[in-house]
């Protein structure tokens, strides 16, 4: 299930998520990999880590409609990139779809009592790519 990081993982993707360590949070980093941690074009990542492992959001750019979701157990070997988190249409509390071109830099706002994910926010375009955008807030499922 994981993507093949360091062991001839495209180079040609022109949007990708590469890695960086450090012994310090101020540095100095270094890449962990010479190849994209995905094996799927994807860009504007939100990471997070829980008692599961780490997980990581992306704007899908092979279907730039889409956010994408990744998974790893070490935060260094991760799955493809390629599982849809979710599309582009947003259900509304009042049931209406509020359907977008594209949903992208994902990012996560988590409940402060549980720790877990509880809204995801999405820049969105409602209209043709790029004619105009705002963020979108969607409540993600506490079950």
């Amino acid at each position: 299930p994981y993507g093949d990081v360091g062991k001839g993982a495209p180079m040609d993707l022109p949007e990708s998520v590469g890695l960086a360590i450090a012994p310090h949070y101020t540095g100095p980093y270094t890449k962990a990999f010479s190849q994209p941690i995905l094996s799927v074009m994807n860009e504007d990542p939100f990471a997070w880590k829980d008692d599961r492992g780490f997980h990581l959001l992306t704007h899908g750019r092979d279907d730039w409609w889409n956010t994408h979701y990744s998974y790893s157990a070490d935060g260094l070997y991760w799955s493809s990139g390629a599982d849809v988190a979710c599309d582009p249409n947003i259900t509304t509390t009042d049931g209406s779809v509020a359907k977008f071109t594209n949903r992208e830099r994902p990012q996560i706002f988590f409940n402060e009592t549980t720790g877990k994910p509880a809204i995801l926010f999405n820049g969105v375009c409602p209209g043709a790519k790029y004619t105009y955008a705002y963020t979108m807030a969607q409540f993600i499922n506490q079950n």
